[in-house]
């Protein structure tokens, strides 16, 4: 009779550790999934968060005009200040045989150099463009 007692303690006993194996399996299985799922949304805020701020790169990369437009007469000059992008510029003219223009520095000049209209591409270090109209009035 005590051997019964016995082993029906030991096997209450076994039941209870199963449970508590299986509880504690549970929770452990619980807090790794819910740490799992924190570490993707933080690493997800994360990268987000990085696109956002290269975002701003762009913004400084493109090129820019102190002037929209240029109107010139056959045989003078006007020039245009470009900013952004990567010094040294290049210019290069739709049409050259309407306009040149020559880089110094941050200064574009552009010369008339027959009636009509034309286009100046400016080019920086990274090839970066923006272009600028030109029109050349007698």
């Amino acid at each position: 009779m005590q051997l019964f007692f016995g082993s029906a303690i030991f096997g209450y006993v076994y039941l209870r550790s199963q449970n508590l194996q299986q509880s504690i399996y549970s929770l452990f299985k619980k807090s790794v999934i819910m740490k799992f799922k924190s570490s993707y949304l933080f690493s997800l805020l994360f990268v987000s968060a990085l696109f956002i701020a290269c975002d701003n790169d762009d913004a400084e990369s493109r090129l820019t005009f102190d002037k929209n437009n240029v109107e010139v007469s056959v045989n003078e000059s006007d020039t245009v200040k470009v900013s952004g992008g990567v010094s040294p510029y290049v210019a290069v003219e739709g049409t050259d045989s309407i306009a040149e223009a020559t880089v110094s520095g941050v200064n574009i000049a552009v010369k008339g150099l027959k009636k009509g209209n034309t286009t100046v591409k400016v080019t920086d270090k990274n090839g970066v463009n923006a272009t600028f109209p030109v029109k050349v009035t007698e």
